[in-house]
């Protein structure tokens, strides 16, 4: 064998001496092959023979080297996915995996190149010793081989610059200077276009072999799968980024859950206003712990059909807050869809405070904070990555559709100079579009659209954000194009832009200038009847004035009070209740009300104080409120008027008393000039009789007794006349209809033709004596003082009323001097008034009088009407 190696002369002669034969492998590289060889000398110890066996193991050595590369390989692309994996700077990944490349190959350089049309860019180039960097941007016409690689879309292999026929002269030249003697070039390939190239190069000729060339390929397809994971995570931390600030521009709580109603995330708007932090939780619990409890039934119910049907739901609730106070919300919530499947992946919503808004509608509802990520982490493709980034965007449009805030993002737009001269309308949400009634606004000019937004304050409030970067937010009135609302408006800064949102406020603003006017029609009532109100609140003692008060205690507005100061202005004898009715406020009675007197600048006053507790929807009592009534004139008043009744009612007294003597008068006057004379005329008969000289005759003394018979009989039917005047014992049996009647006929042979009409009706006794002295007032006035020939007396009732007319055709009566003479007309009256009715007289001279009397059915009853 010619060229025989002397590692294996060396092994023959060992044989020979010693005569022990051996089996060695050697690769043999004159042949570039493998052979296993056995050697063993024959004959005796003198013999110079030997016998070898030769077999040739090229195929099993290079399968075991295969094996062996293939294991290296697979250890170094784990490792490298590990590292990488972690890594989220797209460069970072480059210059890692560059060094990494050149550790395994025992490259001299290595460098990924991206391919962005006519350009290529070498970002991170890693080398040895004193090589120059080459990472910079290059247009590809002057790398003539970068681009027949990329035309080529295949693996180019250099194993010699200088050797090879590929290259011009001036290429050769410029790999020489670069000290690129042998390379590969790896071309990155997707969707049918170039976009990016793998370099290994070194600076001395080198044979690449075939699985170098393949473990290139991977490590070039994972350097740019490692690209485009990191620079796809970090367009959606960017996103997220924008979601979070669009999401602090909310005033309202947004929520996630999956399918089946466990809670993925509740943004901080929320957790800072329920004062507990985030935990994964379900929907039922958030319930069972936040919603009031008449609510919480309904929006069990709401969800749960949410789930069943597939669609949307609405429900308005009562949420707890921090301070264990209830506020009503509106909550709103949608399904988000899977693309591919079209099953329910999620439930996203807000929930809006509307609290302001429910009691604007009973008596005539903060900004969101940051919103976290999803969870979701992107580890796979980077096709997944596209899609999860389309997935949050989605859900971001979801929650912004489902908000009642109108929502926009707006790009500033400058002049040469700089300055922002409009915006640019990149984003709307429904609200948006339906507050607006407009569809047609991306891409369009918020200030060409609506030009009130410059006259407004809006547009000075949106330029002073983009200047100092801080939020802003504040409250307008908008009269401008085919609006005429009040608004509460916020903008955040976003790149050189602004997330604008509005919240209706007008219903609001509405109840506030409502309660304004109330407020005032308040205070000036206060000034105008002497009337003040306070506030105490059990939680912290604080005891409020209002400005009523103050003025009636003379103190000036404004000056810190105390329930003891009650204390310091009531008189003594009122003491013990003005301390009662502070340990009632304190122990929150119910209502209270109480009549003291104050020492008030030197003077009396006497006010009345009220009470009442104010309680929340538990029954707790969460204020006392209440009103002072200055009733010191009212007070003044009453007694002025009980002296003004004690002196009606001696006048009164004096007019029974003195319409009682006139009765007895009149009735002394009756037996004086009637049953007296009859007597005495009866005397003198029977003396006459008695006293005769001369003896009558039986014809002459009989004549006589009739005669005295006869005026006794006279005397005694005048004495049971008067007897009946007296006490009116018809009155008492029939009723006024038939005692009026009985009376008047008395004046049948007297000439005057008197009608008398009374009430069938029985009334009570003491109204009905008094009605009866009335009219016999009445009757005698018209039968002895009016000359008339006709009269009539008719008692009627209308309503609630009594009327008692007297009228006749006589003389008539002066009523400029009627009212000095006669004391019967008087006692008429002073019946009348005892009564509490009204008297009225119609008269001319020479043609009769109109007297009517109306009393009302319900007298004062007075016992003595006599």
């Amino acid at each position: 064998m010619p060229d025989l190696e002397e590692h294996w002369l060396h092994k023959f002669e060992q044989v020979i001496k010693t005569g022990q034969a051996t089996r060695f492998n050697h690769y043999l590289a004159g042949l570039d092959r493998w052979f296993t060889m056995y050697a063993t000398r024959l004959g005796d110890e003198n013999s110079r023979q030997l016998a070898l066996v030769f077999n040739d193991i090229t195929s099993q050595k290079k399968a075991e080297e295969t094996l062996r590369q293939s294991e290296e390989q697979k250890t170094f692309l784990l490792k490298l996915s590990d590292v990488l994996r972690s890594i989220q700077d797209p460069v970072k990944i480059q210059e890692v995996a560059a060094q990494a490349a050149l550790d395994y190959f025992k490259a001299d350089r290595c460098y990924y190149c991206e391919i962005q049309g006519d350009k290529s860019i070498i970002r991170q180039d890693a080398f040895r010793g004193n090589l120059p960097s080459v990472s910079g941007t290059y247009a590809l016409s002057s790398f003539p081989i970068f681009k027949a690689v990329l035309q080529k879309k295949q693996p180019f292999v250099m194993p010699d610059v200088h050797t090879t026929n590929l290259l011009d002269d001036d290429l050769k030249q410029l790999c020489c200077q670069l000290k690129v003697i042998s390379f590969i070039d790896i071309p990155v390939v997707k969707s049918g276009k170039p976009v990016g190239i793998l370099c290994i190069t070194n600076c001395n000729p080198r044979n690449w072999t075939n699985s170098e060339v393949d473990l290139a390929e991977v490590l070039a397809e994972r350097t740019w799968a490692a690209v485009e994971r990191a620079r796809a995570e970090e367009d959606l931390r960017q996103s997220e980024a924008r979601f979070r600030l669009m999401a602090d521009a909310v005033p309202q709580a947004i929520w996630l859950t999956d399918a089946q109603g466990q809670v993925e995330f509740i943004n901080k708007w929320w957790t800072d206003y329920a004062g507990a932090p985030f935990k994964p939780t379900s929907v039922a619990e958030i319930t069972s712990r936040f919603v009031h409890p008449e609510d919480a039934p309904k929006v069990e119910a709401a969800f749960q059909k949410a789930q069943q049907t597939g669609k949307g739901f609405e429900v308005e609730q009562r949420n707890l807050s921090a301070n264990g106070a209830y506020r009503w919300f509106i909550n709103r919530g949608e399904p988000y869809r899977n693309p591919q499947t079209g099953q329910i992946e999620n439930w996203v919503g807000t929930s809006v405070d509307i609290h302001d808004r429910k009691q604007a509608e009973e008596a005539v509802r903060r900004t969101g904070e940051q919103l976290r990520n999803f969870n979701t982490l992107l580890e796979q493709q980077v096709t997944e990555r596209t899609q999860a980034l389309k997935e949050n965007r989605d859900r971001l449009q979801s929650v912004f559709d489902t908000t009642l805030l109108s929502m926009s993002i707006l790009e500033a737009v400058r002049n040469e100079n700089g300055d922002i001269t409009d915006f640019k309308i990149k984003f709307v949400n429904k609200e948006f579009e339906q507050v607006t009634g407009r569809t047609d606004l991306l891409g369009k000019f918020l200030i060409e659209e609506f030009p009130g937004v410059s006259t407004s304050g809006l547009y000075t409030a949106m330029l002073r954000v983009i200047e100092t970067g801080k939020p802003d937010q504040m409250e307008y009135f908008y009269p401008f194009d085919g609006f005429n609302n009040w608004y509460s408006a916020m903008f955040v800064k976003l790149n050189d832009g602004l997330v604008l949102s509005n919240l209706d406020i007008t219903e609001r603003k509405l109840a506030e200038a409502e309660l304004v006017k109330n407020l005032t029609l308040l205070q000036q009532t206060e000034e105008l009847v002497g009337l003040g109100s306070w506030e105490f609140n059990p939680e912290n003692a604080e005891f409020k004035w209002s400005e009523g008060m103050y003025r009636l205690f003379r103190v000036k507005c404004g000056t810190p009070v105390q329930l003891e100061t009650y204390l310091d202005y009531v008189v003594t004898k009122d003491r013990p209740k003005a301390e009662k009715i502070i340990r009632l406020i304190r122990q929150k009675a119910d209502s209270f009300e109480e009549t003291l007197r104050f020492n008030i600048n030197d003077h009396t006053q006497t006010l009345k104080v009220k009470g009442i507790a104010v309680k929340d929807e538990a029954g707790v009592t969460v204020k006392m409120l209440g009103l002072i009534l200055n009733i010191t004139e009212i007070k003044n008043l009453e007694e002025e008027n009980l002296v003004l009744r004690l002196q009606q009612q001696k006048d009164l007294l004096l007019a029974i008393l003195e319409a009682q003597e006139e009765e007895r008068r009149r009735i002394s006057e009756s037996l004086h000039n009637g049953v007296a004379q009859i007597l005495y005329a009866a005397q003198l008969s029977l003396e006459q009789a008695v006293s005769a000289t001369i003896p009558a005759t039986r014809a002459e003394l009989k004549s006589i007794l009739n005669k005295s018979e006869n005026l006794i009989k006279d005397a005694i039917r005048e004495t049971r006349q008067a007897s009946h005047e007296l006490v009116p014992l018809l009155l008492q049996e029939f009723g006024l209809d038939a005692a009026m009647k009985n009376f008047c006929e008395r004046f049948s042979h007297t000439g005057l033709n008197l009608s008398c009409i009374g009430l069938e009706q029985r009334l009570e006794k003491h109204l009905e004596l008094a009605i009866y002295r009335i009219t016999q007032e009445l009757v005698n006035n018209i039968a002895k003082h009016s000359g008339a020939t006709r009269g009539r007396v008719e008692l009627f009732r209308e309503g609630e009323s009594l009327i008692i007319e007297a009228q006749d055709n006589g003389k008539g009566l002066n009523l400029n001097t009627t009212h000095r003479k006669g004391i019967g007309l008087k006692t008429i009256r002073d019946r009348v008034n005892l009564l509490g009715g009204t008297l009225s007289i119609e008269s001319e001279l020479g043609r009769g009088t109109l007297i009517t009397i109306i009393l009302p059915m319900q007298t004062p009853r007075i016992t003595n009407l006599e």
